[in-house]
Parts: C-alpha cells; sequence; structure tokens
C-alpha cells in the first residue's frame, strides 16, 4: 500500500493556490489515477485490491482535510496573508491502528462465546437424549453459563473500549 499522505501533503503544500478549490481538484485527479495505475501496474489486480487502496487514499484525504482545517481557521483569524498552508512532516502510515485490532478481537471474542455456548448446549442435548440428565437441568447449565459469561464479556469489551481509545491520539 502506497503512502498516499505523504505524496498529497507535499503536493498540497507546493500548490500554486493553497484554496479549496485547487485541493478538491488534486484529490479529484488522485482518485481518478490510482485505478488506472493500480490496473496498469496489475491487470489482474482484484477489485477488492482496488477498493483497499481508494479507501487508504480517502483516509489520507480525510487526514490532511482535518490537519489543514485548523490552521485555515487559525490564519483567517491573525488575517495571515500566506495562501500556501503548512502541512507537518509525515508520519509513517505502517502502524496498525488499535481500534481496528480491538475490534476484530472483540468479533473474535463473540464468535468463540457463541460456539463454546452451542457445544455445551449440545453436548447437554446428548446426555438429555440418553437419559444421564433432564432438560431442566441443562437449562439450569446453560443459564449459569450465561451468568458466567456475561459479566466477563462486559469486563473483556470494557477494556476492549479503553485500549480502542487511547489509539487515538488527542489533538
Amino acid at each position: 500500500m502506497a503512502d498516499y499522505y505523504t505524496v498529497l501533503a507535499r503536493t498540497v503544500v507546493n500548490l500554486e493556490t493553497g484554496d479549496d478549490a485547487a485541493r478538491e481538484e488534486l484529490y479529484e485527479r488522485a482518485r481518478s489515477i490510482i485505478v488506472t495505475e493500480l490496473r496498469k501496474q496489475n491487470p489482474k489486480i482484484s477489485a477488492l485490491a482496488i477498493t483497499r487502496e481508494q479507501a487508504a487514499l480517502e483516509a489520507a484525504i480525510r487526514r490532511l482535510e482535518t490537519e489543514l482545517q485548523p490552521r485555515a481557521r487559525d490564519g483567517d483569524r491573525k488575517g495571515s496573508s500566506q495562501n500556501r498552508p503548512e502541512v507537518p512532516e509525515a508520519e509513517p502510515l505502517s502502524e496498525v491502528p488499535k481500534a481496528l485490532a480491538a475490534m476484530l478481537f472483540a468479533t473474535a471474542y463473540l464468535a468463540a462465546i457463541i460456539a463454546f455456548s452451542g457445544v455445551v448446549y449440545l453436548r447437554g442435548l446428548a446426555l438429555v437424549y440418553a437419559d444421564i440428565i433432564q432438560y431442566p437441568i441443562l437449562l439450569g447449565a446453560m443459564a449459569g453459563l450465561v451468568c458466567l459469561l456475561v459479566p466477563l464479556s462486559r469486563t473483556v469489551f470494557r477494556r476492549l473500549r479503553l485500549y480502542s481509545r487511547s489509539a487515538v491520539p488527542a489533538r
């Protein structure tokens, strides 16, 4: 995946006019070029790979625009006559966002809980069918399992929420 943020930041700094229309024109040109360049590099590229690259480009555009908006407002307040926005040095995009990692872990955790509960219930049904236990005992065991898993799940999701919030830097 290319580092679109760095390329866009450098290009925005070098624009002759720093207005919104020029930046939007630059973004539209980048959007149109990305698909043709990807297909030129690999004619058999999948739609998923193209979508992934387009999403990375859109994320870089949003990040750049977010960083440029406060500066534009500050410049208007000060009466600055500079047309070019100042863009800081780009940060590397190699780090996986914590929020995504937390979301994936939560999905895997829920799938494991559902699978575990299903296995317990099916084994219990086998015991009921073999007349080893009665069905009300199975229902009581499942209720006890739910009483154990719900507080555990709430604790896990609270910690994941704190973990994913620590990923967003305070600006």
